[in-house]
């Protein structure tokens, strides 16, 4: 077998894992994802949770989305490590497997560990500090001369647009919090949420700079903006007390629907995708019919 036709067959496969892997996220998010909003309805929209059967059935759901949710993300941990050496670059990929294998940590303290929310927060600090870093990939080089007012002019914008979301984020937990006699959004979560702003921030970045391919930076962006919601729909939750309330529990709720997403997208853009129709072959030096393979043109 050729060594162009060995590539096409390891990219084929690896693109069928991925989509297997995805699907199965799809369906254990989807599975708890309903389950969930069945109990929200009778607990927060019919006659309230009385009978043993509903009781029941929310203990069970609850502990389904525990199991279910925690097996999703390991589910995008295999995903970023079946990446290999397809990757964009060895310190991008180390960047993903290490911030992948802290949300695993992450989802356990927020999982299993409920009382340790503080420890869940400041892991993920750190993962979203390790995707600042990942995304900040050329950020240098787009403020050189002829692109540095374009970039300036676009940053300024996008920044822009993200201190305007968490400004309205942090302003609705506030009167929520107050108008419900909760306890309003401590010191922690403030600074968590500053930094989830600033990963936002340099994830829409990525369509402005060239670190990464086109495709690439999309995913990045559409991945972060979902990790964002996700994170702001957690922090809701825990600060309106999470199902014994209405509002937090509608949160919960939200959190499967934006997280997966989130993780799929970030761990596919880390995986070096082959042009159409998947390679090139490039002639020898000789100028005869030997070939070699190109895995990544133009980029």
């Amino acid at each position: 077998m050729s060594h162009a036709s060995t590539a096409y067959k390891t990219h084929r496969e690896r693109v069928i894992s991925f989509m297997i892997i995805v699907a199965l996220m799809v369906f254990l998010t989807g599975g708890y994802q309903g389950m969930g909003w069945m109990v929200y309805y009778l607990t927060h929209l019919g006659e309230g949770c009385k009978d043993p059967i509903c009781t029941s059935l929310s203990e069970y759901a609850a502990s389904t989305a525990q199991h279910a949710g925690f097996a999703r993300t390991i589910l995008a941990l295999l995903m970023v490590l079946l990446i290999g050496q397809s990757w964009i670059s060895r310190s991008d990929y180390r960047f993903l497997a290490v911030a992948f294998g802290l949300t695993v940590v992450a989802d356990y303290f927020l999982v299993y560990r409920n009382d340790n929310f503080l420890a869940g927060l400041g892991v993920f600090t750190v993962v979203h500090m390790l995707y600042t870093l990942r995304h900040a990939r050329g950020f240098a080089e787009s403020l050189l001369p002829p692109k540095r007012t374009r970039t300036l002019t676009l940053l300024s914008l996008s920044a822009a647009g993200v201190l305007l979301m968490s400004t309205a984020v942090l302003w609705w937990i506030h009167m929520k919090t107050r108008e419900m006699s909760l306890p309003p959004p401590g010191v922690a979560v403030i600074i968590y949420l500053t930094v989830l702003s600033l990963s936002l921030w340099m994830a829409w970045g990525t369509l402005i700079r060239q670190g990464f391919t086109r495709f690439s930076a999309w995913l990045i962006a559409a991945g972060m903006t979902s990790f964002y919601l996700c994170d702001v729909c957690v922090g809701m939750s825990f600060l309106l007390q999470g199902a014994d309330t209405k509002p937090g529990s509608f949160f919960d709720n939200c959190v499967g629907f934006f997280y997966s997403p989130a993780l799929a997208l970030l761990a596919i853009s880390g995986y070096r995708w082959l042009p159409a129709p998947f390679f090139r072959l490039e002639p020898g030096i000789d100028g005869g019919q030997d070939s070699t393979l190109s895995l990544n043109p133009g980029t």
